[in-house]
């Protein structure tokens, strides 16, 4: 066991020599490997780079789900996180996005929308609200994407620049996050997102709307002369409006007369294609059901109108 650790000094240049070592380990050796991930942020960084370059023996110390790592051996009792979220949810993606970008194991776990899982006595239990998403880190469950964006980061991560911990930073990141959901997703997505799912239509009130609400955000964007919303580094208000701004993209809304935000937009795309990759999947799920929208009619959805479709 002390061989695997003083190998860990070299980090890459030991990953090789920890492989072929591991291969043949007994199962203390390999839950040293499990509770250094666990233990903090660096011993995480460590084995997930290390992780990059040994795919052949994950199997030996650890359980993969979902695309995401998850380790699990009988003297680690610590529980992996669970997300429930919804496939093209903008607030789903924004804390997968999240744990993607600080590389936080966690298990996804897919609530179907449409068959009405989220509406459940069972999920209830999870969230009184019966809203998307959820964060189950072992037993203590949070809703409210911006509340699970800022609890993962303070958590596991603190310190990091996607949730900055000095007084102005933050100040600006929360404001960003609050602007989203007051005042941006709200315009946006009841004008995009709302007509695909519910009986709802697009309006002229509704499209002054979502220009009201840009035109703030590329004045917030000027003011501020940053490369990302909040600061000259990616914070976790960036995925908050991105996903937003997403689902103008996907009903064909051209927002390029606002030139800030198309810029940082893009941007994002190119910066951070597997981080992109998230919302892309879920635009085509949108684009898909603006073009075939779905009857939900046997929702009995107590807040919004429910669409009957004749087919």
């Amino acid at each position: 066991m002390r061989r695997v650790l003083s190998q860990m000094h070299g980090v890459r240049q030991s990953c090789c020599h920890l492989t072929q070592t591991l291969a043949t380990a007994s199962n203390d050796s390999k839950s040293i490997i499990e509770n250094i991930y666990m233990s903090n942020s660096l011993g995480r960084s460590f084995i997930v780079n290390w992780l990059h370059v040994s795919t052949p023996v994950i199997s030996r110390c650890t359980n993969l789900q979902n695309s995401h790592l998850q380790f699990g051996s009988p003297a680690n009792k610590q529980m992996v996180m669970k997300l429930y979220a919804v496939s093209d949810g903008p607030p789903s993606l924004s804390v997968r996005q999240a744990l993607a970008k600080l590389e936080l194991p966690f298990e996804l776990v897919n609530v179907d929308f449409g068959k009405g899982e989220h509406m459940t006595t069972e999920y209830a239990l999870l969230n009184p609200q019966k809203e998307i998403p959820v964060l189950d880190d072992d037993g203590f469950h949070l809703s409210e994407s911006n509340a699970i964006l800022q609890y993962i980061c303070d958590k596991y991560t603190p310190g990091n620049e996607l949730y900055p911990q000095e007084a102005k930073a933050r100040a600006i990141v929360n404001h960003r996050l609050c602007f989203n959901l007051s005042t941006y997703y709200a315009n946006i997505s009841a004008y995009t997102m709302a007509p695909i799912f519910f009986d709802y239509q697009r309006t002229e009130l509704g499209l002054k709307k979502v220009h009201m609400a840009l035109d703030v955000f590329e004045t917030y964007l000027q003011r501020l002369g940053t490369k990302y919303a909040a600061a000259d580094h990616l914070t976790i208000a960036d995925f908050q409006l991105i996903n937003s701004t997403m689902t103008l993209e996907a009903i064909d809304f051209d927002f390029s007369k606002y030139t800030k935000i198309y810029k940082w937009y893009n941007d994002f795309k190119t910066q951070y294609p597997e981080l992109w990759k998230i919302s892309e999947d879920a635009m085509k799920e949108i684009q898909y059901f603006a073009a075939n929208p779905p009857d939900l009619s046997h929702l009995n959805h107590p807040i919004h109108p429910i669409r009957k479709i004749n087919k």
